[in-house]
């Protein structure tokens, strides 16, 4: 996952994932969803010169076993340089996420 800039390109370094979580194989029948946690650090309270803040319109999402990335429209504040990790991603669960309630 990554944070996607008006151009279509990649801003910033892609996510990190959080390893606090047991990983576990989700396997999805056709039509089924699942979901990640997401967080997002302030680009704001990062220092400008290691982030170059900058708006970001999207996320590029590369779901798992896929080569193909998705695009999610999503607007928010993220780091253009490479450095800085503002992105943190949690273990892939199987349902349909709830932000503040999925566990």
């Amino acid at each position: 996952m990554s944070a996607e800039g008006l151009g279509g390109g990649q801003l910033g370094s892609p996510a990190s994932r959080d390893h606090t979580d047991p990983t576990q194989l989700v396997t999805l029948s056709p039509g089924a969803t699942a979901h990640v946690l997401l967080k997002i650090t302030n680009a704001a309270a990062l220092p400008t010169t290691t982030c170059q803040p900058a708006d970001a319109i999207g996320l590029r999402v590369y779901p798992p076993n896929n080569t193909a990335a998705a695009s999610v429209d999503f607007p928010f504040q993220a780091c253009a340089k490479s450095g800085p990790v503002f992105l943190t991603v949690r273990t892939t669960v199987a349902g349909t996420g709830i932000p503040g309630f999925s566990s």
